[in-house]
């Protein structure tokens, strides 16, 4: 049960992220799920953000955090420092630490 998860962040996955924005279903699973973590006093943490556009249909959404290549290539630890300092970006960088989640299992068994 969801209730029950000793979690704190909710990730969405990049996948969703990426279909967002042509499909709108993919859009609504989205927002669903963004309403959900709310009702569970959660933190959401989409990932992939590659455009603006993503950054702002899920900033108004209610995503708390961003994480993508629209904000930064995957970089070694010693330039993050460097990353934080850079005073001609327009993006918010905010490092947040690692998101931590138990892998969970889930099975379907049919009722006949």
């Amino acid at each position: 049960m969801l209730s029950v998860l000793p979690a704190k962040e909710l990730k969405i996955d990049k996948s969703f992220v990426h279909s967002m924005l042509v499909n709108e279903k993919s859009r609504k699973l989205v927002e669903t799920i963004i309403n959900i973590a709310r009702t569970m006093e959660m933190n959401v943490v989409a990932e992939g953000i590659e455009t603006e556009e993503q950054q702002v249909v899920l900033t108004d959404l209610g995503c708390d955090y961003l994480q993508g290549f629209l904000f930064s290539r995957p970089l070694p630890a010693e330039q993050v420092p460097w990353l934080l300092l850079q005073k001609n970006s327009d993006k918010q960088i905010i490092p947040i630490g690692k998101i931590h989640a138990e892998p969970v299992y889930i099975s379907q068994k049919n009722h006949a």
